[in-house]
């Protein structure tokens, strides 16, 4: 990984050398400019600070602590915007989830840091291939994310992690296929730039290079190699036209009233380790893949 930004240090230093044949007058008046120039131009340059991680800036909202070096302002935003996703997170994966205490969210500002959470007792769960983990079975432990000069980036890496973090305290020991698990991930993180994912799935279908949905179902995204961002779009993508577009599988809505689909009736008897052998989405993915994949290649978003 390369480093992703440096911090500034000021002031800017601007030098100036009196000719030897002048009285003084006209270095005086420069002086005068250049100072008043580099006090307008440290006013109003933006700068991002980084704190030592013992010093970070932390802020607690209604679902989240969110601690960063960057800055006080990043926490607060970061924080609102995962308390709006939160409960969309809880409204399909489990309504009746009672929230014990706000969950942390690590935002680390260099590589060295993150791998150095990543290796201190959880290796074997340590991913760096999203800049973005958390470790299953872990309660208390942190999402942690590598900071990124792109905000939206920076909230799509997080939420990733934030949905595994919310199947580990809903359905603890959960052995739900890691496509279902890997699929709620990549559909919720998909929800802050949609129009990227319909985008890119587009450029998919239009150069012919879609991931058959028999290898979408069944490898692990580490195993994608060059392809793995291009599996999660297409995953988050399955699952938003499962969830919203099929016609036999979406949840619709009546006025105030959802009537929820088959599509998330499978994930949560998924997740809490039911029989779902005989389930429709089962017996629709797994026996009719091809019909299912022609109609998926054929949805507008």
């Amino acid at each position: 990984m390369r480093p992703l930004f440096l911090a500034l240090s000021l002031p800017i230093l601007i030098s100036h050398q009196p000719s030897a044949t002048s009285d003084g007058a006209y270095e005086k008046l420069m002086d005068r400019v250049l100072a008043k120039a580099q006090a307008e131009l440290q006013k109003t340059t933006k700068l991002r600070v980084v704190r030592p991680w013992a010093t970070a800036w932390t802020t607690t909202s209604k679902y989240y602590v969110v601690k960063t070096t960057e800055s006080y302002a990043q926490a607060k935003a970061l924080a609102k915007s995962f308390d709006q996703m939160a409960p969309l997170i809880q409204g399909l994966i489990k309504p009746d989830f009672t929230w014990p205490h706000p969950m942390p969210v690590w935002i680390v500002p260099d590589v060295a840091n993150y791998n150095q959470i990543g290796t201190s007792g959880d290796a074997d769960a340590h991913s760096s291939n999203y800049a973005s983990h958390f470790s299953q079975g872990s309660t208390g432990k942190p999402v942690v994310v590598l900071n990124q000069p792109n905000a939206q980036y920076v909230k799509i890496l997080a939420t990733h992690s934030l949905v595994h973090q919310f199947i580990d305290r809903a359905y603890p020991n959960s052995q739900a296929r890691t496509w279902v698990q890997e699929g709620l991930c990549s559909y919720f993180s998909l929800y802050w730039d949609w129009k990227w994912g319909a985008s890119e799935l587009a450029r998919y279908k239009k150069t012919n290079t879609l991931i058959p949905i028999r290898i979408l179902l069944s490898r692990n995204i580490d195993s994608m190699g060059s392809k793995m961002d291009q599996h999660f779009i297409e995953l988050g993508m399955f699952f938003n036209y499962m969830l919203h577009y099929r016609e036999d599988t979406k949840s619709t809505t009546d006025g105030n009233k959802v009537q929820e689909g088959q599509f998330v009736d499978y994930i949560r008897n998924t997740l809490a380790g039911k029989n779902i052998g005989d389930h429709f989405i089962q017996k629709l993915i797994f026996r009719k893949t091809r019909d299912v994949e022609a109609d998926f290649r054929a949805q507008k978003f």
